[in-house]
């Protein structure tokens, strides 16, 4: 059995580690969870009315595991490049929760590239 955190090369229950043992096995059971929360934030993003609630980290890391290139900027803006699509929004400060518009404007961007829940 796994530990709670099975990221490849952390120690698992009965001693060593994934990487020794069944690495194979963490990195699925890793990817598994990791696209079953990117899923629901992509679905979140589309609902109406637009959530308000929506973590930028959350946010960042869905986007990077479809395949968005996020880059930082010059203060606080944000580069979202897939191709030849590209997108700049504001990364939200000082609090982490992503606001309306800027949710809306990236399940535009999404939409526009092909990427829907």
């Amino acid at each position: 059995m796994l530990s709670r955190s099975p990221i490849y090369g952390e120690t698992r229950k009965g001693g060593g580690t994934c990487d020794e043992f069944a690495g194979q096995y963490c990195i699925w059971y890793y990817y598994l969870v990791t696209r079953a929360k990117h899923h629901r934030i992509l679905e979140s993003m589309f609902k109406k009315p637009t959530p308000s609630g929506i973590r930028w980290t959350d946010i960042v890391t869905m986007l990077e595991a479809v395949g968005i290139e996020v880059s930082q900027r010059s203060g606080s803006r944000v580069l979202l490049k897939k191709g030849a699509d590209r997108m700049v929004v504001h990364r939200p400060h000082p609090e982490m929760e992503t606001g309306r518009a800027t949710v809306r404007d990236i399940a535009a961007f999404l939409e526009s590239i092909g990427v829907s829940p």
